[in-house]
């Protein structure tokens, strides 16, 4: 398992939590989107072990954003 991969889209996750209501004319938007961007195509590469390991620190930092119909 590359954790180092997981911890880097953790903090993604993280970094891009404002996004949510976040209007498309605020200054970060941009950024933002484009982080969120590098998180889904950082998680297209994992590993059901890694995507696992992902779910379950999400969740330990928001819940409700963790539960992806599980």
């Amino acid at each position: 398992m590359n954790i180092e991969l997981v911890k880097q889209a953790v903090e993604l996750f993280v970094e891009t939590l404002p996004l949510e209501g976040m209007s498309p004319d605020d200054q970060q938007f941009h950024h933002l989107y484009s982080q969120e961007c590098k998180l889904y195509g950082m998680m297209r590469t994992m590993s059901e072990n890694e995507l696992d390991e992902y779910r379950s620190q999400v969740r330990a930092i928001a819940p409700e954003d963790g539960d992806w119909g599980e």
